[in-house]
């Protein structure tokens, strides 16, 4: 298999999938199904759930710290995890339409969707520039432009939330505002 298929990037800007995994695990594993049947689903997702989580608690912690080309913004966490997560996303998925009369904590479906995405970009070419750079080290990386490329059309395929894009990407450099804002009516400039 090639590494596309055994490993997932993943992008938390929030640094909370690890622990909506967690809070996940535990809603399974005390929740009451039916039949035999939804029960074997259910362990099955909470068992998934619960090694998603590890696994991906344990990647950020050996992730270095990234920061832009340039300046000193530090970029959202990044990390590679072992296995593709689409299969665990799949299993928990089942797990909760299961479960379909009973409220989820809060967090899961942001989660599992983030999950999901990172799991199908991490197959881009974008993927596996950033598996490249997000290997485990000790402290901190800056990313070089092309490899802040990759992490910029990453980000942006993989979050769909304005709060993770905002984390997530460094606001580019603008020129200064003017004190002066053209009027619309008579074309003069008013002082602010």
């Amino acid at each position: 298999m090639s590494p596309a298929q055994t490993t997932t990037v993943v992008l938390d800007p929030m640094g909370d999938v690890a622990r909506s995994l967690g809070r996940i695990e535990d809603w399974l594993l005390f929740a009451e199904p039916d039949t035999f049947e939804t029960d074997i689903v259910v362990r099955a997702g909470a068992a998934a759930a619960g090694a998603t989580g590890l696994a991906v608690a344990e990647a950020f912690e050996a992730a270095p710290s990234l920061y832009a080309p340039e300046g000193d913004a530090e970029l959202a966490p990044l990390a590679v995890v072992s296995g593709d997560l689409r299969g665990a996303v799949a299993a928990v998925h089942r797990a909760l339409c299961a479960l379909s009369d009973a409220q989820p904590p809060s967090g899961t479906l942001r989660a599992l969707d983030l999950l999901s995405r990172c799991a199908v970009c991490s197959r881009s070419e974008d993927g596996a520039a950033l598996r490249a750079v997000a290997k485990p080290a000790a402290g901190s990386l800056r990313l070089s432009p092309e490899a802040y490329g990759a992490y910029e059309r990453f980000a942006r395929a993989v979050l769909v939330d304005p709060l993770d894009r905002f984390a997530a990407l460094p606001p580019r450099s603008t020129p200064p505002c003017s004190d002066a804002v053209p009027e619309a009516a008579s074309g003069r400039e008013v002082g602010l």
